[in-house]
């Protein structure tokens, strides 16, 4: 008897070279002609349940007039040159919300009032910058159930917040402006490490870091700067964690307007008014 076997190889993840700035009318991605968009529709056409593919950019800015970029099933990863190398810039937000993604070395500017959404987001040396447009355009908008959202060596200028229940995790980056919120009956872990809130990042903007009303879970700072600012808890499910900060030089105290747990070690306040 003939035995027959079938050798099946697990997915690859591709990758798309973008090789032109504008947005046209998408068509097909090639080696020659590849705009932003058509490499985004080009990895959503491939397996749902393999790896992410990955999106290559140039230096130089990239203009999406459009709409928002489609994000595969199976996630994209855009990666540029450097943070102030490599721009998308658009009048809406730049990704749609569905679909893990991964940002690293580039910038973001949007006209609209959310840069950037979604639940699951990786940005690694990622630059917002100021707000092209009025408040509260620049704004990064996390939301939804299960958020797993990471942010490494980056710099943020504008309104950041994250808004249900999961895990949002911030090290080693600047930042001006953060909230926390968590949905009824759920719980949102924050984590910030070796970073810094502070309203010299952006002095056009005010500069705090909140648990809003109705927030349950964890907020763990460590090793971070706070100045410029103030830090506020409005609700009693959340635990503040201070370890090694320098709060100083801040318009406010730390408020705590509910009994919200709060705990500091080997820390240092200094200049507040």
């Amino acid at each position: 008897f003939a035995a027959l076997f079938l050798v099946c190889g697990a997915a690859q993840a591709e990758t798309f070279v973008v090789t032109r700035f504008d947005d046209p009318v998408p068509d097909t991605c090639t080696t020659q002609d590849c705009s932003l968009r058509e490499a985004a529709i080009a990895a959503t056409q491939n397996d749902p349940s393999g790896p992410a593919d990955r999106i290559e950019l140039a230096v130089g800015a990239y203009a999406l007039t459009r709409g928002e970029l489609p994000v595969a099933p199976q996630g994209i990863e855009v990666v540029g040159v450097a943070l102030d190398q490599t721009f998308l810039r658009s009048a809406t937000t730049l990704f749609a919300s569905d679909g893990p993604l991964t940002l690293r070395h580039l910038a973001l500017q949007s006209l609209d009032g959310n840069v950037l959404d979604g639940k699951k987001r990786t940005l690694e040396n990622v630059r917002i910058p100021r707000a092209l447009g009025a408040y509260p355009a620049g704004k990064l908008l996390f939301a939804g159930a299960g958020l797993d959202i990471t942010i490494r060596n980056s710099l943020l200028q504008g309104f950041f917040s994250c808004h249900g229940s999961g895990a949002c995790a911030i090290t080693d980056s600047e930042i001006v402006h953060f909230q926390a919120y968590a949905y009824a009956g759920s719980s949102l872990d924050v984590q910030i490490k070796g970073s810094r809130i502070d309203k010299a990042i952006n002095p056009d903007h005010y500069s705090y870091l909140t648990a809003a009303q109705g927030h349950a879970g964890r907020i763990t700072i460590e090793d971070s700067t706070i100045a410029g600012g103030y830090v506020e808890v409005n609700s009693p499910d959340t635990t503040l964690t201070f370890r090694r900060v320098r709060y100083i030089e801040n318009t406010g105290p730390v408020k705590t307007d509910a009994a919200a747990h709060v705990t500091i070690e080997d820390s240092e306040f200094r200049g507040n008014t």
